[in-house]
């Protein structure tokens, strides 16, 4: 009995003294990873767009030599970080957010850290102060070209003002977006007079429904906006109908026509709103009658 107790004893030892050495080797096995010790030098680390919007994805790719050891993290819980290659990561995330991401890369010689930054947008408005990541009167068409790529076609035309007998030439250009459903309108540049606002985006135009566009003899289809559910939660069952316009915006600052009181075109304009921070919308839609505004669906939004 005493040679089976020790027998037994001997061999928990012996399981003991093996566990505990394979836990010893998995405690650093990046360890046995870094072999190098060569300096570290950095060819490239690039990520292909460094703003975007909620659910679509960056792709981060790093060129090196002389690295035993790459490291992508953030500090952002939900940022999602997948690894593709050895060297290339896919970033996404579910939410709106602005995060810096760490890329460490180590061998056995030295640690080098490189922090790059990413910011998802929101499709659509909550305070129609800003659109599409682009915020009105402030931002400028360098930020259109990163957030929405070029433009399917530029319109320009220009305006003249007067004041205090100066003449200022405004020189305004239109942006299609026609696969996305919107215009973007900026202030391209002056001549005369004192302002220097070029390149200021001082309207956007959302179209609702498909719309074409005959610009100098040539049709351009508009897509319509696929973000409805996005726009300050207007949207219902895929539309946008007058009934929840006036629920929500209350009575319009101004009512009015195209062109004259027998089209069927009609505008309800607000002005200063207090309930998204003074914003200047306009809402476009049919009607037989200016004040008939029940059961209309909105074709188009204006903010300006």
């Amino acid at each position: 009995m005493k040679k089976i107790a020790y027998l037994f004893a001997t061999a928990l030892l012996c399981v003991v003294f093996s566990c505990s050495e394979d836990t010893q080797i998995e405690e650093n096995p990046e360890e046995t990873l870094l072999v190098t010790t060569e300096e570290i030098k950095v060819n490239t680390i690039l990520l292909n767009k460094n703003e975007l919007f909620v659910k679509d994805v960056a792709t981060l790719d790093i060129n090196t030599n002389n690295v035993d050891v790459i490291e992508v993290k953030s500090t952002a819980s939900a940022l999602s970080i997948v690894k593709i290659s050895s060297t290339s990561y896919q970033i996404s995330s579910n939410e709106v957010l602005s995060a810096p991401i760490t890329i460490t890369l180590k061998n056995k010689a030295e640690t080098i850290n490189e922090v790059l930054s990413i910011k998802f947008n929101k499709h659509g408005t909550e305070d129609f102060l800003t659109f599409e990541g682009i915020t009105l009167d402030d931002d400028t068409s360098g930020r259109i070209k990163q957030l929405h790529g070029e433009p399917g076609l530029v319109y320009s035309y220009e305006t003249k003002e007067t004041v205090n007998g100066i003449t200022t030439t405004y020189l305004y250009e239109d942006w299609f977006y026609f696969d996305k459903g919107f215009v973007f309108s900026l202030l391209a540049g002056t001549k005369g007079g004192n302002t220097t606002l070029n390149g200021w985006i001082h309207e956007v135009y959302i179209y609702i429904e498909p719309t074409n566009f005959n610009l100098n003899g040539t049709i351009y289809p508009m897509d319509p906006y696929s973000y409805l559910d996005n726009l300050g939660q207007l949207s219902s069952n895929n539309s946008i109908t007058m009934d929840k316009v006036i629920e929500i915006f209350g009575t319009p600052t101004t009512k009015s026509s195209y062109n004259n009181e027998t089209s069927s075109i009609r505008y309800y304009q607000y002005r200063d709103h207090h309930a998204f921070n003074k914003a200047d919308v306009t809402f476009r839609f049919n009607s037989d009658d200016i004040e008939n505004y029940q059961g209309k669906n909105v074709n188009k939004i204006t903010i300006w």
